[in-house]
């Protein structure tokens, strides 16, 4: 009796370590406070997003978000590029968008001289491709983050300094002209990640690439993907903060920065002091 009543309870617990999903098989281990305090003074981990957050504005793309996120701390700024009417490239997240911050009447997208006399929410300073040539040759030590370019053969010529440019790539045959031509870094985003057929983290380790731009929405819809970029030493950037209510940058370093080597932050500072009593750790 003794005997079978041994094998019965050793079939059980085989039974449910089969049957139970192993969740530490995709886990991460959360960074501790000091390391989130290390993590939070970090300059290299935060992109100032669509160029930063100015008087509670986002999406703003102007000279002036740049200017106060500099003054802020940041080293990294994204830009959002798009292409005006007669073929110039400017800072602006979508012509959409901008109709609504602008106020502008005309048909879009504009022509470059449109663009540049109209002010964002009536005071905000608009950026060409000169312009924005113009603010890194004065902010050596800026890096220039792109979102949305297509052709990276056309924006690589026109900018000022292809060994401070790190581009979000969204097709392979792109991501391979820019590294032939020697930007700093490519930076292929999630969903062409998705897309790949076979290994993706093994391709990215053969072409060296270092960083790639994921939702942080992937830690749920893509956890496992996370885990081999992790383990495989490829630097995740994280977008999407504040889709959700409270989800911005404080949330993030409390609850996510063991998950991403650094995310695109609307709002941050060099002095940032993460308050994980505010945000206390979610168990994902």
């Amino acid at each position: 009796m003794m005997k079978m009543l041994l094998l019965f309870s050793v079939m059980l617990v085989l039974i449910l370590t089969i049957s139970l999903p192993n969740e530490d098989k995709h886990s991460a281990k959360a960074l501790s406070s000091k390391q989130k305090m290390s993590y939070a003074l970090d300059n290299g981990r935060f992109i100032a997003h669509a160029g930063g957050q100015i008087d509670g504005h986002n999406y703003t793309n102007s000279l002036d978000s740049l200017n106060l996120s500099y003054k802020n701390g940041f080293k990294k700024f994204e830009l959002d590029i798009r292409k005006t009417s007669d073929g110039h490239f400017v800072a602006t997240h979508d012509w959409k968008m901008w109709k609504k911050l602008t106020g502008y009447t005309g048909n879009i997208p504009p022509n470059v001289s449109d663009f540049l006399k109209t002010k964002i929410l009536n005071k905000y300073t608009p950026m060409d491709i000169k312009a924005i040539n113009q603010w890194f040759m004065t902010h050596p030590d800026a890096i220039l983050i792109t979102d949305k370019v297509r052709n990276v053969r056309s924006f690589t010529k026109q900018f000022i300094d292809n060994d401070r440019l790190i581009m979000e790539i969204f097709d392979w045959e792109n991501l391979q002209f820019a590294q032939k031509i020697g930007i700093k870094s490519v930076m292929p985003t999630g969903n062409l990640l998705k897309k790949y057929q076979g290994d993706v983290v093994e391709y990215l380790k053969k072409n060296n690439v270092t960083e790639v731009a994921l939702s942080r929405n992937f830690i749920v819809s893509e956890k496992q993907l996370v885990t081999e970029l992790n383990s495989a030493n490829i630097k995740i950037y994280a977008f999407h903060l504040n889709d959700k209510e409270g989800k911005g940058t404080n949330y993030v370093i409390c609850n996510e920065s063991h998950y991403f080597y650094g995310f695109y932050a609307d709002i941050w500072h060099n002095k940032w002091q993460p308050n994980c009593s505010k945000n206390p750790i979610i168990e994902k």
